[in-house]
């Protein structure tokens, strides 16, 4: 009686490796691209929350602004707010800053220490006060905003920013200029 050994041969075993490194290429590619798109998500979530945080600081700061003079430059802008907790008014200042990683956007509160509101993802800011005078009878009635253009990009990824163009209208200073 002849024995046979069962044994692959040399082009199933080629078939095989073949096969199987194209799967694994398929499936780290994909890993690959989940992973990036990942990423890029995060990123967007993180801009969006601290768009978020930014305006809600401002909304509130605003809202509690008693004088009528708001000072806006290109790097600051600078008001006196009512603190509600120390019953006191005090200077809010917030500032456009250079940072080695790019610009922060930091809030100081009396004399307290500046905070950093947006982190290192800064592009672009512009924000600019405006009056304006809408004629009713029997007096003409003013509202002042603040206008406010921001973009932020995530890092290393431009074609993921986020812009973001507000008015916010100070509600005690709009009371006290009527």
């Amino acid at each position: 009686m002849k024995q046979t050994k069962k044994a692959f041969t040399l082009v199933e075993i080629i078939v095989v490796s073949a096969i199987s490194a194209v799967f694994i290429t398929t499936v780290v590619m994909l890993l690959i691209n989940f992973r990036k798109g990942y990423s890029k998500s995060e990123y967007s979530g993180i801009l969006m929350q601290e768009t978020a945080l930014l305006i809600a600081h401002l909304r509130t700061d605003l809202n509690n602004a008693v004088d009528k003079q708001i000072y806006t430059s290109e790097n600051q802008l600078m008001f006196n707010a009512y603190n509600n907790s120390k019953g006191i008014t005090e200077p809010i200042v917030y500032t456009l800053e250079k940072a080695p990683q790019g610009r922060i956007l930091t809030r100081k509160e009396g004399n307290g220490k500046a905070r950093t509101i947006v982190k290192s993802n800064v592009a672009s800011l512009t924000w600019q006060t405006s009056l304006d005078v809408y004629e009713t009878k029997p007096v003409p009635v003013k509202r002042l905003s603040i206008d406010l253009d921001i973009l932020l990009e995530a890092p290393n990824m431009p074609e993921k920013s986020f812009r973001l163009r507000s008015a916010i209208f100070p509600n005690r200073v709009n009371k006290q200029i009527n």
